[in-house]
């Protein structure tokens, strides 16, 4: 079984919504907030934007860092299934899954297949 993982992010501490590094600048091109600041800043105010996430070869498993909701979509899902104490199948294949930390998806697909992770 393969791991779905959220991307790193540049320039942040390994806390996913932490403080930017203190070397990293502050604006692009002395325009707009870097992509690391301006996570932190929406951390803030409570919202976080979403992150898609990397599947990797089916099935493949999800491990939620922190609470949160993950959307899969695409036609090609055949199957969702969450762990926490034990294991459940949902009753659909796409959709959104409200996650706990820790808890496991694991995403059965043969064709295209999206998942989106959205924190809370």
């Amino acid at each position: 079984m393969s791991s779905a993982t959220l991307p790193p992010q540049t320039g942040v501490s390994q806390d996913y919504a932490g403080i930017p590094n203190p070397n990293q600048p502050v604006t692009k091109d002395g325009q707009v907030a870097t992509t690391a600041w301006w996570r932190f800043f929406l951390t803030l105010t409570g919202r976080q934007p979403e992150v898609p996430i990397t599947l990797g070869a089916s099935p493949t498993t999800f491990t939620a860092p922190a609470k949160c909701q993950v959307l899969v979509t695409g036609g090609g899902v055949a199957q969702l299934a969450v762990k926490r104490n034990n294991s459940y199948t949902l009753p659909y294949a796409q959709g959104f899954v409200p996650m706990a930390p820790g808890d496991e998806l694991t995403i059965t697909y043969s064709g295209s297949c999206n998942a989106t992770y959205f924190p809370m």
